[in-house]
């Protein structure tokens, strides 16, 4: 009977039969991982490369730009520009000696390239041969040059250039500094960088500037004919590979912003140790495998010798409740064996996996409704602002009637007094419509960006009783406005919004109250505003700052606080672009922002817009046009809106013009065709159907092209930008106008 063993083997062997079997899939999916991971381990060392070269490239601008500045400052300084050679000198080798001897020499040279002072003691020379003197006298604009070696310090310098030009625009003095390329590989010597990797930096004509490690002897020497030059091109980064003697070697390469410096980073590496490392470690894998296959093979034949069916039953019972979705299935508890414990206590880790994921799926998809929340959310918002957009136009139409004729009403002598004063409370109505409209565009962002010479202050104040209803009662509002602030140049209803932007934000930090500061004042900040949320050069600065007494940020969140849709307010109390809006204007404004924050203590923003030497207009004092003296010129009305289109021929008629009126572009054709005389202008609607208003200037112009154009329109979103008014710079009208307005835009524009 003993034979029959081998053909009905026992439950052990039945157990070490698959295990072996499983061995050799295993293994061969073992041996296509390991060879994945060799391919990864080349892929990551040219990653490697790049990141490298990346981050030195930065360095690197950092260097240029830094050289720059520099040589604008010493370009700006009285002891240069006065022309006296021996304190100009003297005044060189302070700044010399104040940079650490970082550049070998500093000076300044004539038009003609003569050097009429420098740090180096040197009679006078010409520079005019130099490569970097002629780029920059023939670019007017700051140059990099090439590898030199100095004629008077006779060391491997790069040179840098900015040409100093004259009130005609020529050049009258250029401003030189070489740095040292000593100095610059010992920067690279003290790097943190990776043993294989060999760093190089080299110019427009692939000069070794400096290079880590590889020591000074390799300063000056050209790469030009290496076979990885030769594949870099134009490209501004990339790869190049290069196999020679069996060695495969990898090189990195970023060209360092602005391209025009010329300036290239390089990282060579091999991939002969990233290889030799992948290797062992899949030699070292396939040894743990083999060794764990083993210990598996034994305990498998150890464990084949107990009583197995009844913690296998329950194995096969918790795998089916689970099947069956009960993700509470345990057996570890139930079972006594100590092997099949561990397999058990495998099986409950699967199971606790299992019930992990799920209930890790089901917070996904609630994340993901929040997400489609807040997008349907600024769906809305956007869809309000085109909403109140369009209710824009047509009230600005209705206020443009109303306005219009309660001037033209006021402007009849034989009106009864009575009248008079309610013709005037209906027209002060108008206007207060009018403002409120425009206040409404500035919250939706909607508005025609027009900069003009603004002053803060009087802006701060006219929107005073605004702000006040906008915080509320509870908060005490404070002001310390500079007496003598400088204009600002910017668009008024973005200073209204920033305004309005921080002020809410403020309040919403006091729920309980507290005390909301409005600052100005004038800053002269000669290192600019170093700042981690928006940074600007040095200069002249309005400084507008807005505080109060709140609760103060987090630490955590203040990193976050210019990024679009984060907020830190409760569930449909905020959409996350308040500050962001802040952010936009400040940076389309050349502005710069700091915020300071303590816990407990309150907040404050800071915003910094350049000042402006221009005057400051008041639009309101503009003269008064004479009916009698506004000529006998003919304007042809081309207006969609009936109220509108009679209301400005009544007021063109007035000041003695010759009318002509058409609804659309079509008729305004017949109208131009029918007209023996000359149309001296085309007052024109922008949105119109069927034909727009620059449709329908295009077409007259190309007609008689001696006419002049004036839009119109009560759009107060992009629409006007859309219809490519700002564009053509075409003089252009905002409805809600009053009749002198339109009169004083039509004598304007006429000349």
């Amino acid at each position: 009977m003993a034979p029959l063993s081998f053909w009905h083997p026992s439950l052990r062997l039945r157990i070490l039969a698959p295990a072996a079997l499983v061995a050799i899939p295993a293994i061969a999916l073992l041996l296509y991982t390991s060879f994945e991971r060799l391919e990864h381990a080349e892929q990551a060392i040219a990653q490697g490369a790049e990141r490298l070269a990346g981050l030195e490239a930065v360095d690197q601008e950092r260097l240029i730009e830094g050289a720059r500045q520099l040589l604008i400052a010493v370009s700006q300084s009285r002891d240069v520009r006065e022309g006296d050679r021996d304190v100009c000198s003297a005044y060189l080798n302070r700044v010399v000696s104040h940079v650490g001897s970082v550049y070998t020499n500093i000076g300044v040279t004539d038009g003609k390239g003569t050097v009429t002072c420098s740090a180096a003691a040197a009679p006078s020379r010409s520079l005019s041969d130099r490569t970097y003197f002629q780029r920059a006298l023939s670019s007017k604009k700051f140059a990099v040059g090439e590898h030199i070696v100095g004629r008077q310090t006779g060391r491997s310098s790069l040179p840098f250039a900015v040409p100093v030009l004259d009130e005609a625009g020529e050049v009258q003095q250029v401003v030189f500094a070489t740095f040292d390329l000593v100095v610059l590989s010992g920067s690279l010597i003290t790097a943190d960088w990776p043993g294989n990797a060999i760093l190089m930096i080299t110019d427009r004509n692939h000069t070794v500037l400096a290079i880590h490690p590889g020591g000074l002897e390799w300063i000056g020497r050209s790469l030009e004919k290496d076979p990885l030059t030769a594949q870099m091109g134009v490209r501004p980064s990339g790869f190049a590979e290069h196999v020679e003697h069996g060695t495969a070697e990898v090189m990195a390469f970023n060209r360092v912003q602005p391209l025009e410096s010329g300036l290239i980073v390089r990282v060579n590496v091999t991939k002969t140790q990233g290889r030799a490392a992948a290797i062992w470690a899949m030699a070292r894998t396939l040894l743990a495998f083999g060794l764990v296959s083993c210990l598996i093979i034994v305990g498998a034949r150890v464990a084949s010798n107990r009583f197995l069916l009844r913690p296998i039953a329950q194995l096969t019972g918790a795998s089916r409740k689970l099947a069956a979705g009960d993700l509470s299935a345990r057996v570890a508890a139930n079972t006594t064996i100590p092997e099949l414990h561990e397999l058990a206590k495998s099986f409950d880790g699967m199971a606790a996996a299992l019930e992990e994921r799920e209930s890790a799926r089901l917070i996904e998809g609630m994340e993901r409704k929040d997400l489609e929340q807040q997008y349907h959310r600024s769906q809305k918002m956007d869809a309000i602002g085109r909403l109140a957009g369009g209710i824009a136009h047509d009230f600005n139409n209705m206020l443009t009637a109303i306005l219009g004729y309660c001037e033209l009403l006021l402007d009849d002598p034989g009106l009864p007094e009575s009248h008079r004063a309610d013709i005037r409370e209906i027209e002060k109505a108008g206007k207060t419509a009018a403002q409120l409209t425009r206040q409404l565009l500035a919250f939706s962002r909607r508005e025609v960006v027009a900069p003009v010479v603004l002053d803060l202050n009087a802006i701060i104040s006219s929107i005073d009783n605004m702000l006040h209803r906008l915080v509320g009662e509870h908060i005490e509002m404070k002001g310390a406005l500079a007496h003598d602030l400088h204009a600002v140049k910017a668009d008024r209803a973005q200073i209204e919004q920033v305004i309005l932007n921080l002020a809410v934000n403020a309040r919403d930090a006091m729920p309980q109250g507290g005390r909301l500061t409005i600052e100005t004042a004038n800053v002269h900040l000669p290192d600019g505003v170093a700042s981690a949320y928006l940074a600007c050069p040095p200069g002249d600065y309005v400084m507008l700052a807005v505080s109060d007494t709140g609760s103060g940020i987090e630490p955590d969140v203040l990193q976050h606080l210019f990024e679009p849709f984060f907020t830190t307010k409760g569930h449909g109390k905020g959409t996350g672009l308040g500050l962001p809006t802040v952010y936009g204007i400040a940076k389309q404004n050349n502005g710069g922002i700091v915020v300071e924050s303590a816990l407990g203590q309150g907040s404050v923003f800071r915003i910094y817009f350049p000042s402006s030497q221009e005057p400051i207009v008041d639009e309101a004092q503009a003269p008064a046009v004479e009916r009698s003296g506004s000529g006998k010129a003919t304007i042809l009305i081309v207006e969609d809106d009936p109220g509108i289109r009679e209301l400005s021929t009544k007021i063109l008629s007035r000041y003695g013009y010759n009318v002509l009126v058409a609804e659309g572009g079509e008729e305004a054709r017949e109208v131009s065709k029918r007209h023996d005389g000359a149309i001296d202008l085309l007052l024109s609607d922008v949105v119109m159907p069927g034909m727009s208003g620059p449709k329908v200037a295009e077409m007259l112009t190309s007609m008689r092209p001696e006419l002049k154009v004036l839009f119109m329109s009560g759009y107060s979103d992009n629409a006007v930008v859309r219809h490519g008014v700002m564009e053509r710079d075409v003089p252009f009208l905002q409805k809600p106008f009053t009749p002198e307005g339109l009169a004083n835009k039509i004598v304007e524009v006429l000349g």
